[in-house]
């Protein structure tokens, strides 16, 4: 693979599942409600801390959807023990 080629494009998503956002980067849909970003390749809820700082790049209407498309779902790190 050629350097700086992403291993992912939103677009891959899109075709699986999922939609593109407007062009304000909003919801297609009100039942689009889960927000995937394709960098980190996760996926908010309305209940992420990050949900509305995240530049959805692709939509999902449920988190099912999202996991069928190769996104992971947030989740807070967990603490290393000492």
């Amino acid at each position: 693979m050629p350097s700086g080629q992403a291993l992912f494009a939103p677009s891959d998503a899109v075709a699986t599942s999922g939609a593109t956002p407007l062009p304000d980067g909003s919801a297609p849909g009100p039942e689009y409600t889960i927000k995937g970003n394709a960098d980190s390749m996760l996926f908010h809820t309305p209940d992420s801390p990050y949900f509305t700082r995240t530049k959805a790049e692709v939509w999902f209407r449920d988190a099912e959807e999202a996991r069928a498309a190769g996104f992971t779902e947030w989740a807070p790190r967990k603490k290393a023990s000492q």
